[in-house]
């Protein structure tokens, strides 16, 4: 929320009077199933400077909007982003595949060829506009990737 380290919000957390563990804010931040107590949402809260419902119904990650790109962890939220584009793209071959084998069967057991075949063009569709996607992917990832390099050999040449 502030841009903290795990470790200075508990050292804050602490020291207006809940002991809190570096560790257990660590796993608040990554795992919302493991939650934080009643108390340690106030004593968090108030160490924040902010009320508890704040911090309950935050929205999503300004840096990354809770999708960062594939392949990539976002390093303030660390939410993870999809699958790599390339293990995506074999996933849609072989659902594809698959499809069409089905359809080969509804054909056999009777349905009505136009469905199929309309269908079986539907999901080919799909596909190439996941492919489609998936080049937008890529771009993204180099010009990210691009950008850092930039930032890396800017704060090297400093």
């Amino acid at each position: 929320m502030r841009g903290w380290s795990a470790e200075r919000l508990a050292a804050e957390v602490t020291a207006s009077g809940y002991p809190l563990s570096r560790s257990s804010v660590a796993t608040a931040e990554r795992n919302h199933r493991a939650g934080m107590s009643v108390d340690q949402l106030v004593a968090t809260a108030r160490a924040l400077g902010t009320s508890p419902v704040n911090l309950l119904a935050c929205g999503p990650c300004p840096t990354c909007h809770g999708t960062p790109p594939a392949g990539f962890t976002c390093g303030d939220c660390g939410a993870a982003g999809s699958v790599r584009p390339t293990r995506m793209r074999g996933w849609v071959e072989r659902a594809v595949r698959d499809t069409d084998a089905l359809f080969d069967r509804c054909s056999r057991d009777g349905a009505s060829l136009d469905d199929i075949r309309i269908l079986r063009d539907l999901v080919h569709d799909v596909a190439d506009e996941v492919v489609r996607l998936q080049q937008v992917v890529r771009t993204k990832d180099f010009r990210l990737a691009e950008r850092h390099s930039r930032i890396h050999t800017r704060g090297a040449a400093s």
